[in-house]
């Protein structure tokens, strides 16, 4: 499922173009195993897309004239120390295109959260 959020105006320069686009979401993950295995293994893909609908229904997912920007990889395996509860990454990433040979520099700054500290069967019933 697409995460879809509103963007601001761009500021357009001569030479860049900025859009800011703001974006928070909790998920709640049991720490197995499993899960630092993945966290260790896999890079966890950001897709960033553009529509020229400004009056776009975000309830819905992705239409056939959303254009994809880019995408950015982020290696959480510094999240998977098990001596400290919580960690926090954050990064500046450049922003990939299959297909695309430079991007004129494009990059996404991303903060990613992990708290261990807190019971997953308190926390479960205090979401639902």
């Amino acid at each position: 499922m697409p995460i879809i959020t509103k963007r601001k105006k761009p500021i357009i320069d001569r030479n860049n173009i900025i859009c800011e686009l703001k974006f928070s979401k909790e998920h709640l993950f049991l720490c197995s195993a499993p899960f630092l295995w993945y966290l260790r293994e896999e890079k966890f893909e950001i897709q960033i897309w553009t529509s020229e609908n400004d009056s776009y229904d975000y309830s819905q997912s992705l239409s056939s004239t959303d254009k994809l920007i880019g995408s950015i990889y982020v290696d959480l395996n510094s999240l998977c120390d098990r001596k400290r509860k919580s960690h926090r990454l954050s990064a500046i990433l450049p922003l990939f295109k299959h297909g695309t040979k430079d991007l004129g520099g494009a990059f996404a700054q991303v903060h990613v959260t992990i708290d261990k500290s807190k019971d997953f069967n308190e926390l479960r019933v205090i979401k639902n």
